[in-house]
């Protein structure tokens, strides 16, 4: 007896399931599936700006950044022209 079962079976077993008719036993309004849709969005733009942090946070580590992006904010501040930023900053130079 050959008890090794190939994914193909599992996935084929998995759709046959799923495209069977069943009973429905519960009632879900459109305003549930509404909200549903949103969950389901939050999560994947969240996540996306999640592995963005990440990824930064591995090239910064690894070095992989380049010389212009890993200087500090402090010194790109201070090597802009004096007639460049906010008025904020215009005020806090004064």
């Amino acid at each position: 007896m050959n008890r090794h079962v190939s994914c193909a079976t599992i996935l084929a077993a998995a759709l046959l399931l799923l495209a069977t008719p069943r009973a429905a036993s519960a009632y879900v309004d459109p305003g549930s599936g509404a909200m549903l849709w949103q969950l389901a969005a939050a999560v994947v733009i969240g996540s996306l700006f999640y592995v963005r942090r990440l990824v930064v946070w591995v090239r910064k580590h690894l070095g992989l950044r380049s010389a212009d992006k890993a200087e500090p904010l402090e010194q790109q501040a201070e090597a802009k022209p004096e007639g460049t930023g906010s008025f904020a900053a215009k005020i806090e130079r004064e």
